[in-house]
């Protein structure tokens, strides 16, 4: 069963002997703060997001969602082949540092600036594209964590760690943090699992046909 908001408000109320002491608000943050390192560092489905959007015409610069983390693929419609093609990614300092000095083109390369893709060539025209990315997880909600359920003890042991070391209590927090670390390390993330689902990934050796 997984676990609500209020449930790891009150186990943490109890693992923490606070109890009513403390608030709502202070769980939260305890567990937020426990949450956000392993959102970001775990590969949770969860995070898997895809945007399309369509180029403009002499138009190098597109906005990124808001809720963009990381890009992990872009693709581009080529309706000459019927395909989808893969743009090259360019580190923004090589990307600033190219000068389209020809005709707009089909776009070939991508970089990334703060909130925004940078195209090159220009698009001479309008292209639909794919992104595939890696979004940022929201804080707790009232539901729950949005991963798998085997994680909320994670993130609960480390909003219990975060409670004793707040309080000063460096030995009670290493120790919930050692529980924390056994967790994590007992779990696999969904992709991890998936591995079993990949037949051709191993050595398989040809042998003669018999005549």
């Amino acid at each position: 069963m997984s676990l609500s908001l209020a449930d790891l408000r009150s186990d943490l109320r109890i693992h923490t002997g606070k109890g009513a002491s403390l608030s709502d608000g202070e769980a939260d943050q305890l567990l937020n703060r426990a949450w956000w390192p392993l959102a970001a560092q775990l590969k949770f489905s969860e995070k898997d997001a895809e945007f399309t959007f369509t180029t403009v015409s002499g138009t190098q610069e597109y906005s990124f969602p808001s809720d963009s983390d990381s890009v992990q693929r872009v693709v581009v419609y080529d309706s000459d082949s019927q395909e989808w093609v893969p743009l090259v990614k360019q580190d923004d300092w090589n990307m600033f540092a190219k000068q389209d000095n020809d005709e707009d083109a089909f776009p070939t390369y991508y970089s990334r600036r703060n909130d925004q893709f940078i195209f090159f060539p220009v698009p001479d025209d309008e292209y639909d594209v794919r992104v595939k990315y890696q979004q940022t997880l929201a804080d707790l909600q009232t539901s729950g964590p949005g991963v798998p359920q085997e994680w909320h003890e994670v993130i609960l042991w480390g909003a219990v760690a975060r409670g004793f070391f707040a309080d000063g209590d460096w030995t009670r927090g290493k120790e919930a943090q050692a529980q924390q670390a056994m967790y994590i390390q007992s779990l696999d993330t969904q992709e991890e699992r998936e591995t079993i689902d990949r037949p051709m990934s191993g050595l398989k050796v040809l042998k003669r046909r018999y005549p």
